[in-house]
């Protein structure tokens, strides 16, 4: 399939609950289109992975969902949470940002820091994903943050300099052009490079599943996104809520 041609619509607002949830009511109400764009200079309510809150200052850094109606198989769900993750690391290479990688489930890291957050939402009918909702926190300019559980930074604090938001926007969305038809052509490749760039990858690192402190190497994250962790010479599978890296 050819995407190169398709047309993004940008709705861009001052202030929103999420950018995710405006998608939602937007589509309740009938207004929501394929390839719409929702981008939020500040997100009241901002969503991120197993309920946690998304913050960001007003103005510094790129908060918008993407509407994607692509029809693709169920199976195919998380081959598009790689390749979104793919895009976005590959949107910071072009700019010469060093130290990346992809943290399995959804977040992208510089030198071990967090630069953004993904959150897709799916609708399901039958046996395919008729719409995902993408949402991306990606921190732009903000030089301070709270003290997270994982530290943050920015492409500001790595770079040097402001960056434009909307710059940012079309250079992702001109992205997403070219690679969305992996999705339907090379599913292999999205893959390949997923794990290319998957943080801890064949490293040791230190787990906390339920009340235990484990020691597991990172073999992987499966076509159904659970993490491969090889412990005491054995693979478990783990889901996202089931387990949390402690470093």
């Amino acid at each position: 399939m050819d995407f190169r041609d398709l047309q993004f619509k940008i709705h861009h607002f001052d202030r929103l609950d999420s950018t995710n949830i405006h998608a939602h009511e937007m589509g309740r109400k009938g207004e929501l289109g394929n390839y719409d764009v929702i981008w939020a200079d500040y997100q009241e309510k901002g969503k991120g992975q197993r309920s946690n809150v998304w913050v960001s200052n007003p103005s510094d850094n790129l908060l918008v969902s993407i509407v994607l109606k692509l029809d693709i198989d169920v199976p195919k769900a998380y081959f598009l949470n790689k390749l979104v993750a793919s895009i976005i690391y590959d949107l910071l290479d072009n700019m010469a940002v060093e130290g990346m990688s992809i943290k399995w489930p959804n977040d992208i890291l510089i030198k071990g820091e967090k630069v953004c957050g993904i959150l897709i939402e799916n609708s399901i009918q039958g046996y395919q994903i008729n719409q995902s909702i993408v949402g991306i926190g990606l921190n732009v300019n903000q030089l301070v943050f709270p003290d997270f559980e994982r530290s943050a930074t920015s492409l500001n604090k790595e770079l040097g300099r402001q960056i434009h938001l909307r710059s940012i926007l079309d250079a992702l969305l001109d992205l997403f052009k070219k690679k969305l038809k992996l999705l339907f052509e090379d599913v292999e490749q999205i893959d390949e490079l997923y794990h290319q760039r998957l943080y801890g990858k064949d490293q040791e690192k230190q787990f906390k599943i339920g009340n235990n402190e484990v020691t597991g190497l990172i073999r992987g994250v499966d076509a159904s996104g659970q993490l491969l962790l090889e412990i005491e010479g054995e693979i478990v599978k783990f889901g996202e809520k089931e387990l949390r890296f402690i470093d």
